[in-house]
């Protein structure tokens, strides 16, 4: 392994929290009354987040790269997350795109029903892009719907100028055969996803851009017409 790893929860409110810290917030939200081998896990991070791997409990692992946090990951009973972080012109760390994958499929989960996906895969359930400047912020989200083979797109800007959002929508069918991925081997097994160039690929992934742009004003939502007029979204 190229990169080193600290068991650490990042929040985008309080930065990288210390694996103690992290250890905590987890036994209090999640597990406040927990079993003797659930007790006797939790003794330190890294006997945690190995019993919680094996058990689809919930963890974190922060992985560094020359010193610098890089990526962290959040793993729950049925999906991990990506979180690939950055630091900012204020020295300030902050996420830049996250992944969301799911180790089940997602519609037999509402049953209890925790069904993998065959061949020792996970799937490629979401991206969210974050970027921003001086003049504007904006938030990509994209989520597959395997079940119906369909890609939708939400993408919110904000114009600090203006002050005014601007909204842009897409629902589309995609071929969704490239987002499985193989499945963690273990608890620290996740550099294979760290490329998300790869991942993007148009060969592996496919992301149309038929977009429709929603601005809101005072409330009411409009949208542009091919001549850039904006008409009252009813």
């Amino acid at each position: 392994m190229k990169y080193t790893i600290e068991f650490k929860r990042f929040d985008s409110e309080e930065g990288l929290l210390s694996e103690q810290e992290t250890i905590e917030r987890i036994k209090q939200v999640h597990y406040s009354k927990p079993s003797k081998k659930e007790s006797k896990a939790f003794e330190n991070a890294n006997s945690w987040a190995k019993y919680a791997f094996e058990n689809n409990g919930i963890y974190y692992v922060t992985f560094y790269e020359n010193g610098d946090p890089i990526i962290s990951v959040y793993s729950d009973d049925h999906s991990f997350q990506l979180q690939y972080l950055i630091e900012d012109e204020e020295g300030r760390i902050r996420v830049y795109l996250e992944l969301t994958f799911l180790k089940f499929y997602l519609d037999k989960l509402f049953d209890d029903i925790f069904e993998p996906y065959p061949n020792n895969k996970v799937f490629l359930n979401g991206i969210t892009i974050y970027s921003r400047n001086k003049q504007e912020t904006s938030k990509k989200t994209i989520i597959f719907d395997l079940q119906k083979g369909i890609m939708n797109s939400k993408e919110i800007i904000y114009s600090k100028t203006n002050d005014i959002y601007n909204r842009l929508e897409s629902s589309s069918e995609v071929n969704l055969s490239h987002n499985y991925f193989d499945a963690p081997k273990n608890y620290l097994d996740y550099e294979h996803l760290f490329d998300y160039e790869e991942i993007f690929k148009p060969e592996y992934l496919d992301i149309p851009m038929n977009q429709k742009e929603y601005i809101y004003k005072d409330g009411t939502r409009y949208y542009k017409d091919k001549d850039g007029n904006l008409i009252e979204d009813n």
